[in-house]
């Protein structure tokens, strides 16, 4: 996570947490994106190619 990105949101007043700070690092692709969304968070990722798929088969 590019910490800066992270801090600059934070400075814009959007609640933002990183998996690493909630502790869900280990938990797959889908279970981050099931989080997310109990939460109703918006999930800032770098995995690129497995959650432009997820959406399409969670929808």
């Amino acid at each position: 996570m590019d910490r800066r990105f992270v801090q600059a949101v934070r400075a814009r007043g959007v609640d933002i947490v990183t998996v690493g700070e909630i502790g869900t690092i280990s938990l797959s692709d889908e279970n981050q994106l099931i989080i997310a969304t109990e939460q109703q968070r918006v999930l800032y990722t770098f995995n690129v190619g497995d959650f432009c798929q997820l959406p399409k088969i969670w929808v």
